[in-house]
């Protein structure tokens, strides 16, 4: 008599799947890098209100994560 082998599902044979950036948070990030290269010494404050003056009004928090992935990647 041959033995029956089951195979079974485990969590870890579901790998995660990262989602996209949004295009919100990619031109963010586009303006970062711009403005960064003409005012490095712009804070979260002034960055915000240049972004509302673009059209993007942002809550000045939901700023703060592009803004930390960016200088992360520059380094700082």
């Amino acid at each position: 008599m041959e033995a029956k082998t089951v195979r079974r599902k485990f969590t870890a044979d579901f790998y995660y799947q990262p989602s996209q950036e949004s295009k919100t948070n990619l031109d963010i990030l586009s303006f970062l890098d711009k403005q960064y290269l003409k005012t490095p010494f712009y804070g979260v404050e002034r960055l915000h209100a240049l972004l509302a003056q673009q059209g993007m009004g942002i809550n000045r928090k939901r700023l703060l994560v592009p803004q930390r992935q960016h200088f992360i990647s520059i380094g700082l």
